[in-house]
C-alpha cells in the first residue's frame, strides 16, 4: 500500500514521463557508467529531480522498506531516527511507513531542493506523523549529535568509495561517525547498489564494525568473518526485494528499455544489542541453480559459505536474504569447485526462520 501511494504521488508530481526522456536517459547513464559519472549536485536541477523521483525514489523506497522491516527497525512512540544523505527521502519514507506517528525522523543532505521535495512527500503521505526535520549540510563534515534509535544511510557510501573499489577510503570515517550516533539499543543500517564494489565494501565494513561491538541483524545470522571476503571467494552479498512494479516505474522502463520487475539491494543492518542467532541459522546468498538433476543453493553459515544439493526444487521460493535453520545432523559429502563444503539434503530439511 505504501509503495503504491508513493508511486501515485510521484506520478502526480512529475507529470508526463515522455517529457523527461532526455533527463531520464542522462540520469541512468550517470548511475550506470564509470563510477562518479554524474555531477555531485545533479539534484539541484528541477528536471533532474523530477527524473530521479520518477525513476529511482519508488524502487529505492521498496528496497529500504524490505530491509528495515526485516531488521525490525520501525520506530516506537517517542523514538527517533537519522537518515544521512537522505536525498528525496526514499529510505526515510519507508521507515515512516513502519513507524509510530509519535516519532521523529531527521533528514540530512547537502541539497536543499532534494530535502524540500522529501518534506513535501512526507506531508502528503504521512500528514499525522512521524514528524520530520531537516539538516542542510555535507554529511562528511557535520551530523546531528544524536543518539538515534535508528541510523541509516541509503546509497551514500557508494558515492564515497575509491574509484577502483580498493578499501573503504573516506566512506569508513563517515560510517564510524554514524555508528557513534546509534543508541545502545538502536539499529545501524546501510543500503547500497547490488553491485560488486559497494557490496563487498559493506562486507568489509561489517567485519570492522563487529570488532567495535556491533552484531549483525540482517542479512547475516552470525558475527563470524564474512565468507565472501575470503581469498577464494568471488561473490558478493545481495538481497532480493519483492516488488509489484507500479505504473510509474513501468512507464519509465518502457521509455528506457529497462525491466525492473525484480529488485535487489546490498544491505547491512547492525545493532549493539542483537540477540545471538541460533548456531544453525544460515542465510541464502544465491538463486536456486540447476545442475543436472539437482538444484544447487549457496548459503552463508557461521563456518563460512556452503552449498546444498537438492534432488528437487523447494516448494517455497527462497529469495536471497532468506534465513534458514540448517539440519543439525547434516554432514558434508564433498566440496565444490570453490572449496565450499557440499551437502546433499531434501528441501524439507531446510526450515525457514520467520
Amino acid at each position: 500500500m505504501f509503495i503504491q501511494a508513493l508511486a501515485e504521488e510521484a506520478a502526480r508530481r512529475v507529470g508526463p514521463i515522455k517529457a523527461l526522456g532526455k533527463d531520464l536517459t542522462a540520469l541512468h547513464e550517470g548511475f550506470t557508467s564509470a563510477r562518479g559519472g554524474r555531477a555531485p549536485d545533479y539534484l539541484r536541477s528541477g528536471r533532474m529531480r523530477s527524473a530521479y523521483l520518477a525513476s529511482f525514489t519508488v524502487p529505492n523506497a521498496a528496497r529500504a522498506y524490505h530491509v528495515l522491516e526485516a531488521a525490525g527497525a520501525g520506530l516506537g512512540p517517542g523514538e527517533n531516527a537519522l537518515d544521512a544523505g537522505a536525498g528525496t527521502g526514499a529510505a526515510a519514507l519507508a521507515l515512516a511507513a513502519l513507524s509510530h506517528p509519535d516519532s521523529d525522523i531527521v533528514l540530512v543532505d547537502q541539497s536543499a531542493p532534494a530535502l524540500e521535495l522529501a518534506v513535501g512527500l512526507f506531508r502528503t503521505l504521512f500528514p499525522d506523523g512521524p514528524r520530520v526535520a531537516t539538516t542542510l549540510t555535507d554529511v562528511r563534515e557535520k551530523l546531528p549529535p544524536g543518539p538515534f534509535k535508528t541510523v541509516m544511510a541509503g546509497h551514500l557510501l557508494n558515492e564515497l568509495l575509491p574509484r577502483r573499489g580498493h578499501g573503504l577510503g573516506v566512506a569508513f570515517p563517515l560510517a564510524r561517525s554514524l555508528a557513534k550516533r546509534t543508541a545502545g539499543h538502536g539499529a545501524l543500517i546501510f543500503l547500497e547498489p547490488a553491485q560488486r564494489i559497494p557490496a563487498r565494501a559493506l562486507s568489509t565494513l561489517r567485519d570492522r564494525l563487529i570488532r567495535t561491538g556491533f552484531r549483525p541483524m540482517f542479512p547475516c545470522t552470525h558475527a563470524a568473518g564474512c565468507p565472501v571476503l575470503s581469498p577464494r571467494a568471488r561473490d558478493w552479498c545481495v538481497v532480493d526485494v519483492p516488488f509489484d512494479r507500479p505504473q510509474l516505474t513501468a512507464e519509465v522502463d518502457r521509455l528506457l528499455g529497462t525491466r525492473r520487475q525484480k529488485l535487489t539491494v546490498s544491505a547491512l543492518a547492525l545493532s549493539k544489542t542483537t540477540g545471538r542467532a541460533p548456531d544453525r541459522a544460515v542465510t541464502v546468498i544465491s538463486e536456486s541453480m540447476r545442475a543436472g538433476n539437482e538444484t544447487l543453493l549457496y548459503l552463508c553459515a557461521p563456518s563460512g559459505r556452503l552449498v546444498v544439493r537438492l534432488p528437487r526444487p523447494p516448494k517455497e521460493r527462497l529469495p536471497r536474504g532468506t534465513r534458514l535453520l540448517f539440519p543439525a545432523r547434516a554432514r558434508p559429502d564433498g566440496r565444490d569447485r570453490s572449496g565450499a563444503p557440499s551437502f546433499r539434503l531434501n528441501p524439507e530439511e531446510l526450515v525457514r526462520l520467520r
